[in-house]
């Protein structure tokens, strides 16, 4: 007899669009005002932080059509969280934070303004809204000093002359991922299934933090390349190959794509520096539209910051938009159990949870994206046994008293590689089928024009793509969707 088709998983998440104003701004607004009240009675928190958790809670139970903000809707939901719980119990702003005076003492610089609600408000609103602290005492990275002419119009010209050059080759880089993720291999980046043409039928590529992937993991070559041996060593090697080139590619691709708002936001800002001045030296306009106040978002390839390791590269060479709210609850902890700072179970803590809150931003990004997460979880929990490998290693070869400088140059390079190749796969699987690299990047290229499917064609903005945003009807009118 036969037995009825069992029906397929169906995505936990909703098929609703988080509304701008009022699901994605009313939290935001919930912590300015909170942060606002002059008190640091534990009323504060009990009164806000619920508002604060339910607002992100339904968030969680919304998406959007475009993979794209699908993703950041739930790591939204997670960052503010976070920040949420940095601000109003790990931290105390009044007393700690420091808004920094160019050229002056900590001392002198801007405090938590107590007797004008109006300087306060703009002080808690730069709070809130700085990721990195750029101009203040918790700034995660010191920023890389800038000569002093290239803060007005007619002296900026080095400024954009390199971001405008970053511009250029971003752009050009782009147009040719598009070509290898959209045409020449679009059966690996953009597999069956995926969220983007599947999104009611989406779900979790991994169920748990230890379960295999639930589907094949076996792709043909990209289209121009040789054809898959059958059988032997060479098609190991062939396999592998394959492997390290598509997730370089990948891993390019979401350094590139990260890199390029921060790029086009410092060229807008500076640029408004310009044409309508700066002002006065504690003046809003100063902190926001000054070329000192858009350093690179990554490390430097010069300074050396991508060759330390593990530990180096999450340390210095990646973006640290994060950092903050993620090394806070390892600080609040480590204090409150009163543990010395070079103690193991500090050194435990500081491993481990910024890592865990790292996989728990990415899970919630994913979640709303495609229903998925626990392959970047997994991702991130693998860190830290990689940087206490480092440096139990490390450790044991500075005991030796040997010294071999290009060893010592070549392989955190060589050892970071070859990590990240061997752990990413869970990472990279979920933004496969999560459908990211679905998503057009660029209006204007010029590879896929010549050589692509679609030669010949040369606007691609609105060809299938799902937009970014429309004006809801809902509510009186007065949202816009995501």
């Amino acid at each position: 007899m036969a037995t009825a088709e069992q029906p397929p998983p169906v995505s936990p998440i909703v098929l609703k669009s988080p509304v701008l104003l009022h699901n994605v701004l009313l939290p935001s607004i919930l912590l300015i005002i909170a942060l606002c009240i002059p008190s640091r009675s534990w009323v504060i928190p009990a009164i806000f932080l619920p508002a604060i958790l339910t607002c992100h809670y339904n968030l969680l139970y919304t998406t959007s059509p475009n993979p794209s903000l699908g993703f950041a809707v739930g790591t939204y939901a997670a960052l503010h969280t976070y920040t949420a719980f940095n601000l109003l119990i790990f931290t105390n702003p009044q007393c700690d934070f420091v808004r920094l005076k160019r050229g002056q003492p900590e001392e002198k610089g801007d405090r938590y303004p107590r007797h004008s609600l109006s300087e306060r408000l703009g002080w808690v609103v730069e709070l809130t809204q700085g990721l990195r602290g750029v101009g203040w005492n918790w700034q995660i990275r010191s920023v890389p000093p800038l000569h002093a002419t290239e803060v007005n119009a007619t002296s900026a010209k080095p400024f954009f002359r390199r971001r405008a050059i970053r511009m250029f080759w971003i752009w050009i880089y782009l147009d040719f991922l598009c070509l290898m993720m959209k045409d020449l291999d679009i059966g690996y980046y953009a597999p069956d299934g995926n969220a983007h043409e599947n999104k009611p039928n989406a779900f979790a590529i991994y169920n748990s933090l230890f379960a295999d992937p639930s589907r094949p993991q076996n792709y043909p070559p990209p289209k121009g390349f040789p054809d898959m041996p059958e059988e032997g060593l060479t098609r190991v090697v062939y396999q592998v190959l394959l492997r390290v080139m598509r997730t370089v590619l990948m891993g390019s691709a979401i350094y590139t794509t990260v890199n390029a708002p921060h790029t086009v936001l410092s060229i807008i800002a500076v640029s408004m520096g310009c044409v309508f001045g700066l002002g006065p030296e504690n003046g809003w306009r100063r902190r926001w539209l000054d070329a000192k106040e858009w350093p690179d978002i990554f490390g430097g390839f010069r300074e050396g910051h991508w060759g330390n390791g593990i530990l180096g590269w999450w340390g210095t060479a990646w973006h640290g938009l994060f950092k903050n709210v993620f090394i806070a609850p390892a600080k609040f902890l480590t204090a409150k159990l009163n543990l010395r700072k070079d103690s193991a179970g500090a050194a435990l803590i500081n491993l481990t949870v910024p890592f865990l809150l790292s996989g728990g931003l990415h899970w919630a990004g994913c979640f709303t994206q495609s229903g998925g997460g626990w392959g970047t979880v997994r991702f991130f929990m693998l860190q830290p046994f990689g940087i206490a490998f480092e440096r139990i290693v490390l450790r044991l070869y500075r005991r030796t008293g040997l010294r071999f400088p290009v060893f010592e140059k070549v392989c955190p390079y060589v050892w970071a590689f070859a990590w990240f190749m061997t752990v990413s796969g869970s990472f990279v699987d979920e933004y496969r089928y999560g459908g990211v690299w679905c998503v057009e990047p660029i209006p204007v290229g010029v590879s896929r024009m010549l050589y692509g499917e679609a030669k010949g064609e040369w606007w691609y903005w609105g060809h299938g793509q799902h937009g970014w945003a429309g004006w809801d009807e809902s509510l009186g009118g007065w949202g816009i969707r995501l």
